[in-house]
């Protein structure tokens, strides 16, 4: 199975990494705005504020956007406008899903924190490290256990958040080490020139260092979030076509 979602996901980025751009790209761009707007208000307290905030919600609306028009061409060749800006009902029940998750997240989290407050003082430093690196590696499980209520979400499907950590038993490990294995090249080349815009600030040329910036950092962030949303896509897919030999009448492809 690694393999398989390995090669898929990697076949899925790389057929399609225009369809990427199209999808995040407009979304970006906005954002680039917002935070420079945000930046360059720091100045005035009101503004600032008021920018930041429709910075917050503006991710929160990109995201959504964006993992429903990936989700929806990943799983049913749906192709998205050269300008994508769509949130519908899609999106918000995308959306409604991403904070689901984020919540279900949260109490593994505080324990992680909690754990670290309370046994730092008096447990050994690598009891500590071993405790904390198998309390992340459970998170980061669970995480991926629970993640095809996003994708099913983007497609209309009814899963429920018990019925997702089932069906997704197996497939937690090949969607990490996969997303990875992707992920560590593209934040190695593009880091390295993130780091050179960096220099190229500290040596004075402002507006070249921060246009490198500015594009290497969005590259980052789009090829990146495609990799992780192109690996949940391969995994649901997967899921979703046994699922359907098995019982085309299963209650998760009820359409809601």
């Amino acid at each position: 199975m690694y393999s398989d979602i390995l090669h898929q996901s990697a076949s899925l980025i790389r057929q399609n990494i225009t369809i990427a751009f199209r999808i995040a790209g407009s979304w970006m761009v906005i954002m680039l705005v917002i935070n420079a707007l945000t930046d360059a208000s720091e100045g005035v307290p009101g503004l600032n504020i008021i920018l930041a905030l429709t910075g917050f919600v503006l991710s929160l609306v990109s995201g959504a956007s964006i993992a429903s028009g990936w989700h929806r061409f990943g799983l049913l060749q749906e192709q998205p406008d050269l300008i994508h800006l769509r949130f519908g009902l899609y999106e918000r029940r995308v959306l409604w899903r991403m904070v689901q998750t984020a919540l279900i997240l949260m109490g593994p989290v505080i324990g992680i924190i909690l754990v670290a407050m309370m046994f730092n003082t008096f447990v050994p430093h690598i009891i500590m490290v071993v405790l904390l690196a198998g309390l992340t590696v459970l998170t980061i499980a669970l995480m991926y256990r629970i993640s095809f209520i996003v994708p099913a979400s983007a497609v209309g499907h009814h899963l429920p958040v018990a019925e997702a950590f089932r069906i997704s038993k197996g497939y937690a490990g090949p969607m990490f080490v996969t997303t990875l294995l992707l992920s560590i090249p593209v934040i190695l080349v593009l880091g390295l020139a993130i780091a050179g815009g960096y220099q190229i600030l500290a040596g004075g040329s402002i507006i070249l260092g921060f246009v490198v910036l500015a594009v290497f950092g969005t590259l980052l962030q789009i090829i990146t979030t495609t990799i992780g949303l192109a690996v949940v896509t391969v995994a649901y897919k997967d899921v979703a076509e046994k699922l359907w030999a098995e019982n085309p009448d299963n209650p998760i492809f009820a359409q809601y």
